[in-house]
């Protein structure tokens, strides 16, 4: 499903000792690149909404595709060190 993983900017929640980051996903089924807010193991899409306030423009993903982007960075992580 998840086809590439682009990290534009991660770093680590010192008080809660977590990974966050900010990403650019790219998915089988469509031609768009989705954006991914990490943090620590709650990830988010940002999405647009008309006259909406940005705290409004976050969704959850599923719990596959969340699996799937861990498990992805997990992967990518160990590659890059």
């Amino acid at each position: 499903m998840i086809t590439k993983i682009e990290t534009v900017y991660e770093w680590t929640n010192k008080e809660f000792n977590h990974s966050c980051g900010l990403y650019r996903v790219n998915m089988s089924h469509s031609d768009e690149t989705y954006t991914f807010i990490r943090n620590g193991d709650s990830i988010g899409v940002i999405s647009h909404y008309i006259d909406r306030s940005a705290t409004e423009c976050v969704d959850l993903i599923r719990t596959d595709v969340k699996k799937e982007f861990l498990e992805k960075l997990q992967v990518m992580e160990a590659q890059h060190g």
